[in-house]
């Protein structure tokens, strides 16, 4: 027993004797590529911490930076004397050129298109308010600020009398954005286009999309209004 025991033991030093020179062996023979896989890895690790802490550092400075924008936006719309507010539109052009040249793929520099559209529009200069508001849709689809954008850019065109490219606006808001709660007055709208365009019966299916999807909206409650007065005017079938 004892015997058995023993050459057991044996045979297993023996096992562990040999793993040892063979992994002695493997390491002398792949020395250089272990030695290079190790150098990659910790410049790997370095760089992927380092480049973490700059676009920290990156994401703090352009959200200071469209913070301040956006201060002296609403300083801009409360300021009433027009050479003050002169001064601070120009001051706050040159910020926002900033923002865009130094961030342009951060969440300031669709800030800084957005006010940018804002300042535009609230000084009616409809054609590149609607060009803004379009720009800032297009290039940032997925933000919060798309479908605001995209409705901003109808009621600009509209203002133009543009009805083909409101339409084209109002029309991406519904189909792409169709959680947004824009979209009951985005439909209404439309309808309303197409009405002005003669199209009633295209009228008649968006408001009558409106009572399917929203039929607690006052929009929907306009848009019933609207088929029964096309209808009474015999514009669509009763």
């Amino acid at each position: 027993m004892l015997s058995s025991e023993s050459e057991s033991k044996t045979r297993s030093i023996e096992a562990k004797s040999r793993f040892v020179e063979r992994l002695a062996v493997f390491l002398q023979k792949y020395r250089i590529v272990l030695l290079v896989i190790l150098i990659a890895l910790v410049l790997f690790v370095v760089v992927y911490f380092g480049w973490s802490e700059w676009n920290k550092r990156t994401q703090e400075r352009s959200a200071l930076m469209a913070e301040r924008a956006g201060s002296m936006y609403e300083q801009w719309l409360g300021e009433s004397d027009e050479s003050v507010k002169s001064s601070i539109q120009q001051e706050l052009g040159e910020l926002i050129d900033q923002i865009l040249k130094r961030y342009p793929r951060q969440y300031a520099a669709q800030r800084a298109r957005f006010i940018r559209a804002n300042l535009a529009f609230e000084n009616e200069q409809w054609q590149e308010a609607a060009e803004s508001y379009s720009s800032v849709a297009e290039s940032f689809p997925k933000s919060y600020l798309a479908p605001l954008s995209l409705f901003n850019a109808g009621v600009a065109y509209d203002q133009m009398d543009d009805l083909d490219q409101a339409i084209a606006a109002y029309q991406i808001l519904v189909e792409k954005h169709e959680e947004s709660f824009l979209v009951p007055h985005a439909l209404f709208s439309l309808g309303r286009f197409y009405e002005a365009q003669e199209d009633y019966e295209s009228a008649f299916q968006l408001y009558d999309r409106l009572e399917d999807g929203y039929p607690l909206s006052n929009w929907t409650k306009m848009g019933r209004n609207r088929i029964i007065e096309l209808k009474v005017q015999g514009k669509i079938a009763q």
